[in-house]
């Protein structure tokens, strides 16, 4: 296939994905970190989309976050937000928390970010990439 956009979610597989079309000769076009444009999804172009389980994706990004990625949230906020999740548990406990550990919780995978938080994987799921189209 000739002129397929991949739109790469984070935490979707996609990195895998990629690397399978890279081995099976596809010439792709990478939409990540930034969301879709109409530009960018041309009436031609062959779209795919990985997708996942919602819960299984916040898990997943949430364990990214604690393990592989420690500058995220951004340090300006890392020790606070270490100290309210210690687990992903207490982290999906807390979105319905009225509290600073809740407002936390409910900024990453919400739409709003604050100020120097950089971009997370937990924020950026599907309608955070195609929200623009």
């Amino acid at each position: 296939l000739e002129g397929v956009k991949f739109v790469h979610v984070g935490k979707t597989g996609g990195t895998s994905l990629k690397l399978f079309f890279k081995k099976n000769g596809f010439r792709i076009s990478e939409i990540h970190v930034n969301p879709a444009t109409t530009a960018a999804l041309r009436r031609d172009s062959t779209i795919v989309i990985a997708l996942r389980d919602p819960v299984s994706r916040i898990v997943s990004a949430f364990n990214f976050q604690i393990t592989e990625n420690p500058t995220e949230p951004h340090p300006k906020w890392r020790r606070e937000w270490d100290a309210c999740f210690p687990d992903v548990n207490t982290f999906a406990e807390g979105l319905d928390e009225q509290s600073r550990c809740g407002e936390l919780a409910r900024m990453a995978v919400g739409s709003v970010l604050p100020s120097g938080w950089m971009g997370s994987h937990m924020f950026m799921g599907p309608c955070y990439y195609m929200g623009g189209v």
